[in-house]
């Protein structure tokens, strides 16, 4: 996208050539792929089959955003997996740019921080992730399901993996569970006199830990007293040794 490979040389495209442009434009004011893809849309540009343009394809470009910056680039891929970029061969001023190559290197490297941030890919937790235990394996429950339809459950891991490792087919939905879990922690939490009792307890034995430390640095401190009194006995023995 962008432009058009003739026998000699690659035509620049000036429609797809803004739709790259404020796309580049979008990434580095720190706008995610699904927000420029749709900001691309509603402004009416599509891909070269007359598609609304996804995330994928708009991600493809900070990818590898060196052909954007006039350059052509080989050795990009090995095998369908993506090289370590000190191995791509890179020529640049080959034909006509759309971003400088400063940009290109920026972008890239701003790819590159964004799957190292984890803002690349978010990872939706739950209340209970990492909290049920099968009590016939000692498995950990895991969550499994499809959120697009809404129907997410937990199940024993070790059964999920292998419906003979373990006897539990439990089922459990996972927004009746944790509604019922979250009501009796709220319930507790909120019983007159819970947490003025919860911190007492707290406090109590935040002061046991501090009186106990410092039962132990008063034992350290009379150790090395002792040790240094040893060491200053030791040496006026040796002052009193006289050579013949």
């Amino acid at each position: 996208m962008g432009n058009v490979k003739t026998k000699y040389k690659l035509v620049l495209q000036s429609k797809e050539a803004r739709a790259i442009r404020l796309g580049f434009d979008l990434f580095q004011q720190g706008n995610g792929y699904k927000k420029i893809a749709e900001h691309l849309n509603q402004m009416g540009y599509r891909s070269k089959k007359g598609r609304p343009l996804g995330k994928g394809t708009v991600g493809c470009w900070f990818q590898n955003p060196y052909p954007y910056a006039g350059c052509y680039v080989w050795n990009v891929r090995k095998k369908g997996k993506i090289q370590a970029e000190e191995d791509w061969i890179i020529v640049e001023d080959q034909h006509q740019a759309i971003i400088s190559m400063e940009e290109a290197k920026s972008c890239r490297q701003q790819y590159h921080q964004r799957i190292k941030d984890g803002t690349r890919y978010r990872r939706t937790t739950y209340p209970l992730s990492g909290l049920l235990y099968c009590d016939l394996c000692g498995h950990k429950f895991q969550l499994k399901g499809s959120q697009k339809y809404n129907n997410l459950y937990y199940i024993c891991g070790s059964n999920y993996q292998r419906h003979d490792a373990c006897q539990n087919k439990l089922y459990l939905n996972q927004q009746r569970l944790e509604d019922s879990v979250m009501e009796e922690v709220n319930g507790k939490i909120m019983q007159q006199g819970f947490l003025e009792s919860y911190f007492q307890m707290a406090r109590k034995d935040l002061n046991q830990k501090a009186k106990d430390a410092q039962g132990e640095i008063r034992g350290l401190k009379s150790e090395n007293r002792a040790v240094r009194g040893s060491d200053e006995a030791d040496a006026e023995g040796y002052g009193s040794v006289g050579i013949g």
